[in-house]
């Protein structure tokens, strides 16, 4: 039997309630939340439903589960979702929230993570160092810009992703002018390399190779490899 398929489109949040208009929902404020629903397949899929959910005392959503309807073949839907942060809240949070697409005519269910920042204020000019946590970075890519990413290992941590060209390139990451007052000035930052592998064609010159019985005998390549070709020689030398 040829069905449609559920698949998610693009995420859209918004403040309703607003204290800063920061597109943060922050504590006392209400906001939206929507996702567009797409059916790729061929055949049109019915009563299709949204269900938002969050584990979060503080979060309050105001109708959890939206029908959505039909969605026609190729075509889209779009749930919305009204939602709310108890003014109580005082810490920034990462939201849990989790949206369950569903249709008795489609192939499966669909379900959508969305992990955004709550509670938090960006501040321009408030701190000598930079976590790249914020919504926005002051920092500017420079050379080959589009190696780099101001990308989130989860909502509230962000970092600076610099991608490997794969040739030769010339690229920075690039600070804004920084003001020294009197004294010493001291420059620290935090950086993390990753290498690609290819477990299969390992290679180091520097680490032995070799094996035992039907694997082989001896070694080859590093100080153990060139042991193979010496002998051990006393030479005496008269005084």
């Amino acid at each position: 039997m040829v069905k449609g398929r559920i698949a998610r489109g693009a995420l859209a949040q918004k403040e309703i309630t607003t204290c800063d208009s920061d597109d943060v929902l922050d504590a006392g404020e209400t906001g939206q939340i929507s996702v567009v629903i797409t059916n790729p397949g061929a055949v049109a899929i019915s009563d299709v439903t949204a269900t938002l959910s969050s584990a979060m005392s503080s979060l309050h959503i105001t109708s959890p589960t939206v029908a959505v309807g039909a969605v026609p073949p190729h075509g889209t839907a779009t749930a919305t979702f009204d939602i709310s942060i108890d003014e109580a809240l005082t810490a920034a949070v990462a939201s849990d929230l989790r949206i369950q697409i569903d249709s008795p005519t489609a192939c499966a269910p669909v379900t959508v993570p969305i992990s955004i920042r709550l509670n938090t204020d960006d501040r321009a000019n408030s701190s000598a160092t930079d976590t790249f946590d914020a919504g926005a970075s002051v920092w500017t890519p420079a050379g080959s810009a589009n190696l780099w990413t101001h990308a989130r290992k989860t909502a509230l941590d962000g970092v600076w992703l610099g991608s490997d060209a794969g040739k030769l390139s010339d690229t920075s990451l690039v600070s804004p002018a920084l003001t020294a007052g009197g004294g010493s000035l001291k420059v620290t930052f935090n950086h993390r390399f990753s290498f690609e592998s290819n477990t299969a064609n390992a290679f180091d010159a520097d680490a032995p190779f070799g094996g035992y019985k039907q694997s082989g005998v001896g070694r080859e390549m590093g100080l153990e490899g060139f042991e193979e070709y010496l002998q051990t020689k006393t030479i005496g030398v008269p005084a």
